[in-house]
């Protein structure tokens, strides 16, 4: 295999800190009679280094967490030359025994990145004193690619590493890289405490660091890191790191990031919107609505249904008009989340007449999903629709026409109710008996 095909580790760093490696659960193995003893690593780790780029990625991005994930169902995680061979995946699914563990070590150094990444990862899944102790040690050494994978390997252990300190020190390492990765490695930490030194990388010089060090102040939940990363999301020259910055205010939550994420939704980049889109909703901002509502109008379908998803979650009523365009949107899954987001809206009396006419939408998730956000409005004038609806083909939309008519009071869903206990389906035959029952 050419050398110049496989990416350089800085790139296979990013990826992972941003995208692949968990968020905040750890899926340890802890070194026993199961794991793979240091045959069946060299094995592995051999059998790694000769595949393809892009079977070795998806392979390490199965260890751990992720191990019985889909990829390996669908079965691109295996190997090329050991495809069929189901002890050696299983083994190394339940970590490394303690003989493994001077293996994986030799293989951090690995020219091959993808070899250096498993390793790490092999490590940091097997948290015992001896793969720690190992990977403390390698944050230490000469080589800055070594430093990194054992930043790499600290970060998917976790809290469980006992290496804060360490990882904290090497914030200083004079390879961009080593930093990079660290800082990504304390986010994984879940401790607080690593909140002020990552604090201080925020303005940092590299666009990488400032991305892994906004990403994990978002991991860890600090609120007083919202300001700082706020001005990196106004002011930032990288679209990297203003998207992350945007996700990493959703994470801490708190309504004072609520006007930096409102300018945001007019940023020259639109994953930067998208992202800010999202995290209005979480940190839920009223003023927002406004700007969220011109969002609506975008021509970008992700970052629409972005916004109609935030309206829904700000459970504010005065959303009603401009959801209600977003029911006869052009794309599905915008129309979908509409109606999802009109349930959520709070003291809301009377329903829109497009979410009424949605009863009868050729989408069958649609239908469903209006007469459930009917049931939460229960308005008597959508009686007729609902009523209607209970002949509907899919058993799941008369399911919801049948509880969304035992949620609004009054006689006149009483005969469609009635008729229910007739229906094919079980449940709603339930629904309807129950309903009738509590009107007695």
């Amino acid at each position: 295999m050419s050398r110049n095909r496989i990416p350089a580790l800085a790139a296979v760093a990013a990826l992972l800190a941003f995208s692949a490696a968990p968020a905040s659960a750890h899926g340890h193995r802890r070194a026993s009679e199961q794991g793979a003893d240091a045959a069946q690593a060299t094995r592995f780790l051999a059998a790694l280094e000769s595949s393809e780029p892009v079977v070795c990625g998806i392979t390490v991005d199965n260890i751990g967490n992720n191990w019985g994930g889909p990829g390996r169902r669908a079965g691109v995680g295996r190997l090329s030359d050991h495809g069929g061979d189901e002890a050696l995946r299983l083994a190394v699914a339940h970590g490394l025994q303690a003989s493994a563990v001077p293996v994986a070590a030799e293989r951090l150094g690995d020219a091959n990145p993808c070899v250096r990444r498993a390793a790490a990862r092999l490590l940091g899944q097997t948290a015992t004193d001896a793969a720690r102790s190992t990977l403390r040690a390698k944050l230490k050494d000469a080589s800055a690619r070594i430093r990194e994978a054992a930043a790499l390997g600290l970060g998917e252990m976790g809290g469980e590493s006992g290496a804060r300190e360490d990882l904290v020190r090497a914030l200083h390492d004079a390879d961009v890289t080593v930093v990079r990765m660290s800082a990504w490695a304390l986010g994984e930490t879940e401790d607080a405490r690593s909140a002020p030194p990552l604090l201080e990388l925020v303005p940092h010089a590299d666009a990488g660091v400032r991305a892994a060090a906004i990403a994990s102040l978002g991991n860890l939940h600090v609120e007083g890191s919202a300001a700082a990363i706020a001005k990196r999301l106004g002011s930032d020259t990288s679209a990297e790191v203003r998207e992350l910055a945007a996700e990493a205010l959703g994470e801490i939550g708190g309504k004072s990031s609520g006007p930096a994420l409102a300018s945001a939704l007019s940023d020259r980049e639109l994953r930067v919107k998208r992202a800010a889109a999202r995290a209005l909703g979480e940190v839920k901002y009223p003023q927002a609505l406004d700007a969220l509502g011109k969002a609506v109008s975008d021509p970008d379908p992700e970052l629409r249904g972005a916004a109609v998803r935030a309206l829904g979650e700000l459970a504010d009523p005065r959303a009603a008009s401009v959801l209600a365009k977003a029911l006869t949107d052009t794309d599905l899954e915008v129309k979908r989340s509409a109606v999802h987001a009109f349930g959520e809206l709070g003291e809301l009396k009377k329903a829109p007449p497009a979410l009424v006419e949605a009863l009868s939408d050729s989408d069958a998730d649609t239908r469903a999903a209006a007469a459930h956000a009917l049931a939460e409005i229960k308005d008597p004038s959508s009686v007729k629709a609902l009523g209607r609806a209970l002949q509907d083909p899919v058993a799941e939309v008369r399911r919801s026409a049948v509880r969304a008519l035992s949620e609004i009071e009054g006689a006149a869903s009483t005969p469609y109710l009635v008729a229910a206990l007739k229906d094919s389906d079980a449940e709603v035959r339930r629904h309807a008996a129950a309903a009738l029952g509590d009107r007695r």
